[in-house]
């Protein structure tokens, strides 16, 4: 059974203020008498604080990247030898 993805306030606050601009260009163009977005706060978001990482943490993920770049030059440098030596 479908379900509709769940649409979290932040995106409701950025259509809001989509519309709001929407609107105020038809008053601007006299299309229409007044803007009826007027709800207060409507457009503002409030996103939830990110998480930082710790300095171990920050550590940890450099000291897998070294590992894995290591690994990926050795497996280079090991095709392009190979390479050397299959054209030779």
């Amino acid at each position: 059974m479908y379900q509709r993805p769940s649409i979290g306030p932040s995106t409701v606050a950025k259509a809001y203020r989509l519309l709001r601009s929407i609107m105020a260009t038809a008053v601007d163009d006299e299309l229409i008498g007044r803007n009826p977005c007027r709800l207060k706060g409507a457009s503002v978001e409030r996103p939830a604080e990110r998480p930082v990482a710790s300095v171990d943490e920050v550590a940890a993920l450099a000291d897998a990247v070294r590992s894995v770049t290591g690994q990926w030059y050795s497996w280079q440098s090991g095709v392009c030898s190979a390479l050397v030596s299959w054209l030779a």
